[in-house]
């Protein structure tokens, strides 16, 4: 299929813009943010380390089910033209399949850990005299090459699509089929339209970041000035991080003064979150979009056989070791005594025998058979 008639469809990445519309999508995704902070508030606030560990798990694996439970619902509404499934099915259903893309992600990191293999034993023998230096001229820039592009594949190709796959519902081997054809005959369109996507929500990020800063940075200064005493000179303190944490600085404030810097804090805090929440979104609908373009016309038959050729690899080489391990078993097996069991015996050889009346011959050294006569020598 020609490049210009696979991307027939990047077109349809503005319609990415329509997830901002998706209130299922913009609840999960709030409710993720909120439980998630408030596990690591949790965590924080707690002075044991044990705490901290367990509040800061909770925020990972809440940002990772909730994460997905958005992608499910956004998945729904790419592929069945906006019927979504209920906030609640969908959590269940990335609790449920989420760890696919885990196991994905472990897959890949497999393979990068196969090609710095490969590419350290390259130069190791870099180091041979004279020969070594002729190969370290072919090494370095195919090595560099093979490194930086399955860095950009996996990060741009591989977990984007992974991820679409599993919020499509299919299982780990039907993704990796899916993501092997792809790679195999839809690289440069997929690419392309992730290039048109990420311009496309650069665009967008920059409207929202323009509109939200603006607008903090000018109320946030008629705030300082109106609510607090000191003015404009609270207004370095509100932009610093720690104002939305009531940390440092807060020593030279009386009470109402603190509370109303904090709660600045908090609500420029808040905006710029739902900033981000609208090309998170966007982001993730166009992956979406980008994984079920890429399955029209997706012939999957060769990924398939070469999976179900590696499969069947692996399992005669794990029948052949356990057969091996089995073997190597029955000969070092202890008998009941707590002895190891000797080797079987070997059978005696065959007797020498005449070739003319096939009679035992008494004396196999001799010239003449004993029973007929024949010669033997």
């Amino acid at each position: 299929m020609k490049l210009s008639e696979q991307l027939r469809n990047a077109g349809s990445l503005l319609d990415a813009s329509n997830a901002i519309t998706n209130w299922r999508a913009l609840a999960l995704l709030g409710l993720t943010f909120v439980v998630a902070t408030l596990f690591l508030s949790i965590s924080l606030a707690g002075h044991s380390g044990f705490l901290a560990f367990v509040g800061g798990l909770l925020f990972l694996l809440t940002l990772f089910y909730g994460a997905n439970a958005v992608g499910i619902t956004l998945m729904d509404a790419a592929a069945n033209e906006g019927r979504v499934r209920p906030m609640l099915d969908a959590v269940l259903a990335s609790l449920f399949s989420s760890h696919r893309l885990i196991g994905l992600a472990l897959l890949a990191a497999l393979g990068m850990i196969a090609l710095f293999i490969v590419i350290a034993i390259a130069l190791f023998l870099c180091k041979i005299p004279v020969l070594g230096t002729l190969l370290t001229v072919v090494v370095l820039p195919l090595g560099a090459l093979a490194v930086g592009m399955s860095f950009f594949i996996i990060n741009f190709v591989f977990y984007p699509m992974a991820a679409a796959a599993v919020w499509s519902g299919a299982g780990v081997r039907e993704a990796v089929s899916h993501l092997i054809a792809i790679a195999r005959q839809k690289l440069a369109s997929v690419l392309i339209q992730e290039v048109l996507l990420m311009v496309l929500v650069g665009l967008i990020s920059l409207f929202i970041g323009v509109v939200v800063f603006y607008g903090l940075f000018t109320v946030g200064g008629m705030a300082a000035g109106i609510l607090s005493p000191g003015g404009m000179s609270k207004l370095m303190f509100f932009m610093h991080p720690s104002a939305m944490m009531g940390m440092d600085g807060m020593d030279g404030m009386d009470g109402g003064g603190a509370g109303q810097m904090m709660a600045m804090g908090v609500g420029a805090g808040l905006l710029i979150a739902i900033g981000m929440i609208i090309p998170g979104l966007i982001t993730l609908q166009g992956y979406c979009q980008i994984y079920l373009s890429s399955l029209e016309g997706l012939d999957v038959t060769q990924a398939r056989k070469m999976l179900d050729e590696g499969g069947a690899a692996m399992r005669r080489k794990q029948e052949e070791m356990r057969q091996r391990m089995e073997e190597m078993q029955r000969k070092h097996a202890p008998t009941a005594s707590g002895s190891v069991e000797p080797a079987a015996p070997v059978a005696p050889a065959a007797a020498p025998a005449c070739p003319a009346c096939h009679a035992v011959l008494e004396e196999p050294d001799g010239k003449f058979c004993g029973e007929c006569g024949h010669q033997l020598r």
